[in-house]
């Protein structure tokens, strides 16, 4: 958290970075944190606060909730995202990035951060098991659309050809209306 606190925006406005990696044993995946408060599984990430550019707040969320340097982080790409979430009447605007983990960390990683518990590798099996048990995500109308676009990333097989965006928004739009 900012030694001062700094107003938020009127909406949601949110960076989150998902992180590849290669654990030690060769396992591809990708790093997510388990919240201290719930125990809930979410992506690196958090609010914007006024006057502060995405990578900005993106540097500073990485630093609060894993305790890794920045510069761990190789950035591959960026997309804008928009959620409706229909049951708190709210839309979420944000920036999510995609980067690569540069560096060798054990895992599970415990950041001895006040948000963060734990990190772990969530290969595309355990990917797909959050995506069946939703109740384990935070935020599961934001966070639901992120990882089936990186379960297609992740298993080429499973039809990369699809456009990776347009698959993730059919399933968000089928989560939606499904609860």
């Amino acid at each position: 958290m900012s030694p001062e606190k700094k107003e938020r925006f009127p909406f949601s406005v949110s960076v989150a970075v998902i992180p590849f990696y290669k654990s030690l044993q060769g396992e591809l995946g990708i790093l997510l944190g388990t919240r201290r408060e719930d125990s809930l599984i979410t992506p690196i990430g958090g609010g914007m606060e006024q006057g502060e550019l995405p990578i900005d707040a993106l540097n500073r969320e990485w630093r609060e909730e894993t305790s890794l340097p920045f510069t761990y982080l190789n950035f591959l790409d960026q997309r804008p995202v928009e959620i409706v979430s229909p049951g708190v009447k709210k839309t979420s605007l944000g920036l999510l990035y995609f980067a690569q983990l540069t560096k060798e960390i054990g895992l599970p990683f415990y950041p001895g951060t006040s948000e963060i518990s734990q990190l772990n590798l969530y290969t595309p099996d355990k990917i797909q098991e959050l995506l069946l048990n939703t109740h384990r995500l935070y935020r599961p109308d934001l966070n639901h659309t992120t990882l089936h676009a990186v379960l297609t990333i992740l298993s080429p097989i499973k039809g990369i050809s699809i456009d990776l965006y347009q698959r993730a928004r059919d399933k968000t739009l089928q989560f939606a209306c499904s609860g």
